[in-house]
């Protein structure tokens, strides 16, 4: 029942949020800011997401859905719609030998992940985590030096608080947006560099599984249909395929994790 309740709060938001980027009926503004604008200026503080009251709430009422932990899971999957959509029943039959639970939450950004991180993931003591942030807090324009600076943050305390964990860091992937997809790389790569400065932690590059070989864009096959009739297809997300390719790259990375832990 839980799982269905949380399944009907992700579902909320991503209506909410798709709705409140649509000004007005049939209108698709592609999602993002164009930082490459001269007169664009980035948002140093708390973005509009971070105080929204109803995005708020309902965050929690999905945080409230988590369940406890009684037995440490192998594999925890944390960050933003990237890893919150990913179909258990994919990750179910890749990764069948490994308790994992989903704790990841769509529409998250890294400010609002800092605030819950200690409850929600370093109190599980996870021996994987698997992650995904920074590509809300580009939607909304947070300037990327501040960005880089909460990863920073989240990165060190995973470190401190559990050193024997490690961590996979998803990139940003490849969407259907020019305004996501042009800034985009040049985040991934500052989070590239400091996620390789820790130990136990891997990169994971999401734009060398789902791009397209052409163009900077997510590949067509890829491609997930909107859950609205505002748009043939969804901007931002991609679709169960994408999610299998992902898993092929994840399942030597976890074997290996897994036989250094348990298969010495």
């Amino acid at each position: 029942m839980l799982k269905l309740l949380r399944l009907f709060l992700s579902i909320k938001i991503l209506f909410f949020f798709m709705f409140i980027h649509c000004k007005t009926f049939g209108q698709q503004p592609l999602p993002g800011k164009n930082y490459h604008d001269l007169n664009f200026e980035c948002e140093k503080g708390i973005l509009n997401k971070e105080k929204n009251l109803i995005y708020l709430q309902l965050r929690e009422e999905i945080r409230k859905t988590f369940t406890p932990v009684l037995e440490k899971p192998f594999l925890l999957l944390a960050g933003e719609s990237t890893i919150a959509l990913f179909p258990k029943e994919v990750y179910e039959e890749f990764f069948k030998d490994y308790k994992i639970i989903n704790r990841a939450i769509g529409g998250e950004t890294t400010m609002l992940f800092l605030t819950s991180m200690d409850q929600d993931l370093l109190s599980i003591k996870p021996d994987v985590i698997l992650i995904s942030l920074g590509g809300n807090d580009l939607i909304e324009g947070r300037c990327i030096s501040n960005i880089v600076n909460n990863i920073h943050i989240i990165l060190y305390k995973i470190h401190i608080s559990l050193p024997d964990t490690y961590v996979i860091y998803a990139s940003v992937p490849p969407v259907l947006s020019w305004k996501i997809n042009s800034i985009s790389p040049i985040l991934n790569k500052k989070i590239e560099t400091l996620v390789k400065s820790f130990p136990k932690m891997i990169y994971l590059d999401l734009w060398e599984i789902l791009s397209d070989e052409e163009k900077p864009v997510l590949k067509q096959n890829f491609l997930r249909e909107a859950p609205i009739p505002l748009r043939e297809y969804d901007k931002l997300h991609f679709n169960t395929k994408g999610y299998e390719e992902i898993s092929k790259q994840l399942k030597p990375i976890l074997e290996k994790i897994y036989n250094e832990k348990y298969k010495k």
